[in-house]
């Protein structure tokens, strides 16, 4: 969830539809949602609803398999690639990158979750006015980071 989270914020904020930051405001101002200039066709319970029912299904459906390695590498209709079918050593692989991705996704989660509550940007923008101006936008001059600054 975290590498959908970080390309997220990513995304809204290369396609110039605000920040991240802005997301939640449509809830505090009683407007409609919307993400990337679209809105939403399904109000907030009922998104959470066909959430509820889907992720239900797909554990009910993996959890009927008796094999333990299989009940959590299930392949079948959630391998539609066929990475499973590559050999052992090399699905142990891709477990252990998969994991090192998620992990450095959520570090970078991590960072925009600071960088933002710190100034109040996307992470686009104070990416870009850090490469305009290192050495005055960076870490120790935003005020927050190092409050004695």
């Amino acid at each position: 969830w975290a590498m959908l989270g970080a390309l997220g914020c990513l995304a809204v904020d290369l396609t110039g539809n605000g920040t991240w930051l802005d997301a939640p405001k449509w809830a505090i101002e009683g407007t409609d949602p919307s993400y990337i200039g679209q809105s939403f066709p399904f109000t907030l319970p009922a998104v959470l609803g066909i959430e509820l029912v889907l992720m239900a299904g797909v554990e009910i459906f993996r959890n009927e398999e008796s094999d333990p390695i299989k009940r959590i590498y299930p392949g079948g209709a959630f391998d539609p690639m066929g990475y499973a079918d590559k050999g052992a050593e090399e699905l142990d692989a891709m477990k252990l990158r998969e994991l090192k991705n998620g992990r450095l996704a959520m570090f970078a989660m991590a960072g925009f979750f600071a960088q933002g509550l710190a100034t109040g940007n996307g992470p686009v923008a104070d990416f870009n006015a850090h490469l305009a101006a290192p050495f005055a936008t960076n870490i120790a001059t935003n005020g927050v980071s190092v409050p004695v600054w």
